[in-house]
């Protein structure tokens, strides 16, 4: 697509036109608005075709630390991380109701409340650092429910001798005496087959209950016992997932050889042997070459299809997210959002990832990098199309503490979200946070007004030009295409205010035009107000994104 900037201020009588690029049924005439003005209203946040997620995050206990593993089964969170007190919504770090949880905690699904009884305690192998997996990072439950698998940087549970690795009975709480495999090393990825008989392990051991095992081993659910699966592979595994029909386990993390040859960060295994299985993607499709190197962070299977989330190193190296047909390898879509990928979940039809991603100027319905002098903006949780992987409306957010999010998890009908962040909508919720079914259907506040809300009235673009920060926040451009928008945190709707002599854009003026950003050696294009149907083009106008900017209320 050839990006355009529109001409001088031509853009001002051409609000019109914009309106009326939009679907008609999007503009409406609010009577106590100015002469002129027009109100443009987007869906709400979740309410897309299919999407039933509400941004709206819902009442839960937080923990006093990073959350690395999630797990839920028959009505439980099973939360785990680099943590040692838990408390309830809305109190601060050691307030009042926070009670002592060793790494490993228990949440009712529905209500989000700490569950009393289930309050394991682990000793660590070693000590933990900011920002690497640490505690707790590995949960899985058993396909009927019964057993917790847990793996960290743990050697005792509950006082009793557990290297790496212990399984939990649910209906007691207490750890299973007679699963006892040694993981060697820290576990970070836990996946049962789809009958419970195996339990496969990723991590960075590089011996599996006494017996040579690299990254990656596989142990019996009834005794523990090691089992044949032993894929061979140089680097550090974080997912493994198990297909539905039990063809084929991936493994994913941060390698460059599989099974003796050269292949990044993938890989398809024999779930009895480990041997290779057919994979079409080229070798280095996850990039590894100078500047550039890409590993996997999450794997989830879905029916017939795996998709796969990537972090790369480097300026504009992958670390989007993809989806391949698990029989062969074969590519399905690829999204190039910038930004780590961290965590992949699919509810109701839709993938959900958290990442911060800052550039989707490739990606389907994505949109552009907008710089501040803070930095980009950053967007932390994103849903997308399984078929084609293009965004949709899902704009809750998290602050960006050590990356935000890293772990998703669902019942089928909620999002559960782990990390290191400390908000959520920009409200206080440490480390977990849970989404219910949606859509929002909270009305938008009102865009205009004396009650200090941004507007422009018949003044055009006095009160913007001067930088005045809007007391409300609202968000723009959604649905135009190529354009993000950001959710009004306070009532998850979007708005557009349009006055009579110009549109309510952010920071317009001469001088501050649109400057390519570069990742690597590739210009990257600009979607922009040039691209809207009905509106021309040229240069000199000097727009800033629109995404996000008027909710930050300055660019």
């Amino acid at each position: 697509m050839r990006t355009r900037v529109l001409s001088g201020w031509t853009a001002l009588a051409l609000a019109a036109a914009m309106a009326a690029a939009l679907p008609a049924t999007q503009a409406s005439a609010a009577p106590s608005q100015s002469a002129g003005q027009v109100k443009l209203t987007a869906p709400a946040s979740g309410s897309g075709s299919g999407q039933n997620l509400s941004a709206r995050v819902a009442s839960s206990w937080q923990t006093g630390g990073t959350v690395w593993a999630l797990a839920v089964s028959k009505g439980v969170v099973y939360v785990g991380g680099n943590f040692t007190s838990v408390r309830p919504p809305g109190v601060a770090l050691n307030g009042t109701g926070q009670v002592a949880r060793s790494y490993l905690a228990a949440f009712n699904a529905s209500t989000g409340a700490l569950i009393t009884t289930f309050a394991p305690t682990f000793t660590l192998a070693k000590t933990c650092t900011a920002g690497v997996p640490c505690g707790v990072t590995a949960l899985a439950v058993s396909p009927d429910g019964s057993t917790l698998y847990v793996g960290g940087t743990f050697n005792h549970a509950d006082g009793a001798y557990h290297a790496y690795l212990v399984a939990f009975s649910t209906s007691t709480g207490l750890p299973i005496s007679t699963w006892k495999p040694a993981g060697g090393a820290p576990v970070l990825s836990i996946a049962p087959s789809p009958d419970g008989s195996e339990v496969y392990l990723g991590g960075n051991f590089t011996m599996l209950d006494g017996v040579a095992r690299t990254e990656a081993g596989a142990v019996s659910a009834a005794t523990g016992g090691l089992l044949p699966w032993a894929p061979a592979l140089n680097g550090t595994v974080t997912s493994v997932a198990v297909a539905p029909d039990d063809s084929r386990v991936l493994v994913g993390g941060d390698f460059t050889k599989f099974n003796g040859v050269t292949q990044q960060a993938i890989g398809s295994t024999n779930p009895a042997t480990g041997a290779p299985e057919p994979w079409a993607l080229p070798p280095l499709f996850e990039p590894n070459h100078t500047g550039c190197y890409a590993d996997v962070k999450d794997i989830v299977i879905s029916g017939t299809v795996a998709y796969i989330g990537s972090e790369g190193t480097g300026p504009g190296c992958f670390d989007g997210d993809y989806a391949v047909n698990v029989s062969d390898g074969s590519l399905v879509w690829q999204n190039d959002c910038l930004g780590a990928t961290q965590a992949i979940v699919v509810i109701n039809g839709w993938l959900y990832k958290g990442s911060h991603a800052h550039d989707c100027a490739f990606a389907p319905g994505g949109f552009p990098a907008v710089a501040t002098t803070k930095g980009f903006v950053l967007h932390h949780l994103l849903d997308q199309s399984l078929t084609d992987g293009s965004l949709g409306h899902f704009t809750a957010d998290t602050d960006n503490t050590n990356l935000g999010p890293r772990v998703m998890a669902t019942d089928g009908t909620q999002l559960f979200l782990g990390g290191a962040f400390l908000t959520v909508n920009g409200k206080p919720q440490q480390g977990f946070a849970r989404f219910g079914p949606g859509p929002d259907v909270t009305a938008p506040g009102h865009p205009l007004g004396a009650d200090g809300d941004q507007h422009l009235g018949r003044g055009g673009l006095g009160d913007l030009q001067r930088g005045q920060r809007p007391r409300r926040r609202h968000a723009e451009l959604r649905d135009l295409p190529g354009w993000r928008q950001d959710p009004d945190r306070d009532h998850h709707g979007h708005v557009l205010a349009v006055g009579a002599a110009g549109a309510a854009l952010p920071r317009l003026g001469p001088g501050r035009g649109f400057q390519p950003h570069l990742h690597g050696d590739r210009q990257r294009r600009r979607e922009h107000l040039g691209e809207v149907p009905g509106l021309g083009g040229g240069q000199g106008l000097g727009l800033q994104p629109a995404a996000r900017l008027l909710a930050d209320g300055a660019c």
